[in-house]
């Protein structure tokens, strides 16, 4: 039977999609918060079991459109122990609060959530040059990664790139998964002086 991987190319990850810059959610950790700044479909409420909740919540009453916050809310997260909590959802315009008990029920304790169905990695920084990644599995924290992208350079070849991993990378490396699951797969490319690309590999977590 056929297994079907479709590999994520993320080259530059950004919110930058509407004309105004948008209201972040915010991560704590270490007693230092960062603007997190993956999109709105990536971060741990978008996979929330409780929207239904969420959403009944936020809307018992009329909520105005910012042009700064399409999402109309924006949460707050803490690392405690190695472990991601969600400690607050906002809504942008008036900063009021969501209630998490009536929305979390039991799973509200110590006045915060822990975000134990989320897996995937939270990309922060106020810049593209430099952004710093935390990576979680099921709410537990396991790595921290810095990207310098400082010296980032644009390839005068970008037609190329697509053709040249499907012919090169190594899909054996990929792990085995069931019939139409999707993963996302980390890509290295490497490039000579002229920025045309020479190498590719793939790093399955």
């Amino acid at each position: 039977m056929n297994k079907l991987a479709t590999i994520l190319l993320l080259f530059i990850l950004s919110n930058s999609l509407y004309a105004t810059d948008q209201q972040p959610d915010i991560l704590i950790f270490e007693g230092k918060e960062y603007k997190i700044r993956v999109p709105g479909n990536d971060l741990p409420l978008a996979s929330c079991p409780r929207q239904a909740e969420i959403l009944k919540e936020m809307y018992k009453k009329p909520i105005p459109v910012l042009t700064s916050c399409w999402r109309l809310h924006y949460a707050t997260y803490e690392i405690i122990d190695n472990i991601l909590y969600l400690k607050s959802i906002k809504i942008c315009h008036e900063d009021r609060s969501l209630n998490l008990k009536k929305i979390f029920g039991k799973d509200f304790t110590n006045k915060r959530v822990k975000v134990d169905w989320y897996t995937g990695e939270l990309e922060c920084g106020t810049h593209y040059h430099h952004i710093e990644a935390f990576r979680f599995k099921l709410g537990e924290f396991y790595e921290k990664l810095n990207y310098d992208n400082s010296k980032t350079k644009y390839s005068r070849f970008p037609w190329k790139f697509e053709a040249f991993i499907y012919e090169n990378a190594k899909w054996e490396q990929l792990p085995k998964i069931e019939p139409n699951e999707i993963i996302s797969v980390p890509v290295l490319i490497e490039t000579n002086d002229t920025n045309e690309i020479i190498n590719v590999s793939l790093n399955p977590s």
